[in-house]
């Protein structure tokens, strides 16, 4: 169904992106820290040797099409998609900025393992003053509503039935970002099970989820 926007991104495409990310912040970062020129003391290297022994503990290619789905999303977002990115992990994470209303997921579900949801202001640095919005967010198996309206940390056992999720008023962007501690990104909805690995891998998984 989304297979298009999947897609595989290169080391040469991840550091040009980085860097023209890295210049927009240093511009944006001159109205709230006074620009100055570096001085020889206030540049460190560190004296270590270089070598490869551990690069399979980083990953670079984070840009993820999926976002382009969900036009109140920003796109591209980053995501890490656990144990087929780097072997072994077993965490999953999206970092999403939404920028308008959305009803993100209609229906409840759970997973096999603990998930945190955290909500902040996008404006950096202060993602405090700069989060304008109203959040549903549906907990336990009677739904029960809670609605956020400041910087707010959500765990949620693993287990423990959750969402619907509105984002109901988005007066500013804000940031989202769901923390899944699992090798894949995984859930049960409807007594149905899903599960994502991410760009490159199959989908077969993730057939029919409903939107």
């Amino acid at each position: 169904m989304y297979e298009k926007y999947i897609k595989s991104l290169t080391r040469r495409d991840f550091v040009k992106n980085v860097a023209v990310g890295t210049t927009a912040a240093a511009v944006a970062g001159t109205n709230v820290l006074d620009a100055r020129a570096a001085s020889d003391s206030d540049v460190f290297t560190l004296d270590r040797p270089l070598g490869d022994k551990y690069s399979q503990y980083l990953f670079t290619g984070l840009k993820d099409e999926l976002s382009a789905l969900i036009p109140a999303f920003g796109e591209p977002a980053p995501y890490f998609r656990g144990a087929w990115q780097i072997p072994g992990a077993s965490i999953n994470i999206g970092w999403q900025v939404v920028t308008q209303p959305n009803f993100m997921e209609k229906e409840g579900h759970h997973h096999l393992c603990d998930e945190y949801f955290c909500f902040f202001g996008a404006q950096m640095p202060d993602i405090w003053s700069s989060f304008d919005a109203e959040v549903e967010l549906c907990m336990g198996p009677e739904e029960e509503k809670h609605i956020i309206t400041e910087p707010t940390f959500v765990f949620i056992p693993k287990g423990l039935h959750h969402n619907p999720c509105n984002f109901k008023v988005v007066n500013k962007p804000l940031l989202f970002q769901a923390i899944h501690l699992g090798p894949r990104f995984h859930k049960i909805m409807n007594g149905k099970e899903y599960w994502f690995e991410g760009p490159g891998r199959s989908i077969e998984g993730w057939k029919g989820h409903p939107w």
